[in-house]
């Protein structure tokens, strides 16, 4: 291919691995171009040019910490769409309840043993479960205005972070300002193809790019061109 682009192919490689990478990246780069998006260093040492975006702090939590983040706001309360009676009999389909904590990390986290077993029903359960999160945060903040130090402060200790519990207070106060102008999420449709050629169907969800277009308009000042 005369061009390919890259999304953090090498995330999983020890360096010894990284270095053989970057050979074949040289290698192939005399017939092809890449794009290549990596946060490695040793991969950075063979690019010829490097876009940085910067990030001013970081603060950043495992799925491990789903039944911390579910204790703290007292459960979340979501309506059961998927058939889990293979991964968790007591979550049963149909029902709206306040999950447990263990209840939740099988809800956001479970794919293969529930219902069909695909990614799209995943992320629908975990836009679900962040959406009544962030309300049920809401109403403590606003029930308990010593409530956000004590949740940003239990998190911090599973957190990797480069924020102090300062700024994490002002970050907040800020967001606590804001207009929440809800989510927009482009039209299309699913199609299954081989598209790797693996003798495997594969769910692929392909963008309307009309919708697309309407919705970086709504974002951003752009102007169609005519």
């Amino acid at each position: 291919s005369p061009f390919c682009i890259l999304d953090e192919v090498d995330a999983p490689l020890d360096e010894a691995n990284l270095i053989r990478f970057g050979g074949f990246l040289k290698e192939f780069s005399l017939n092809s171009q890449f794009i290549m998006i990596t946060h490695r260093k040793t991969t950075m040492q063979f690019l010829d040019r490097i876009y940085g975006v910067t990030i001013d702090n970081y603060f950043a939590l495992t799925m491990d910490a789903i039944p911390i983040l579910n204790d703290l706001v007292g459960g979340v309360t979501v309506t059961i769409e998927d058939d889990f009676s293979a991964a968790d009999p007591s979550l049963v389909q149909g029902e709206t309840i306040t999950l447990s904590d263990e209840q939740a990390e099988t809800f956001v986290r479970g794919r293969m043993s529930v219902g069909e077993g695909d990614n799209v029903s995943r992320m629908r359960r975990q836009k679900r479960y962040v959406e009544a999160m962030r309300k049920r945060f809401e109403t403590l903040r606003e029930e308990d205005t010593s409530f956000v130090s004590r949740f940003l402060g239990i998190l911090q200790e599973d957190a990797t972070t480069d924020i102090s519990m300062e700024e994490l207070k002002s970050l907040a106060d800020k967001l606590a300002g804001y207009t929440d102008l809800g989510e927009y999420e482009p039209d299309g449709w699913f199609e299954e193809n081989d598209t790797f050629g693996d003798g495997v169907y594969h769910k692929e969800f392909y963008t309307d790019e009309a919708s697309l277009e309407e919705i970086l308009c709504r974002l951003y000042p752009l102007e169609a061109d005519e």
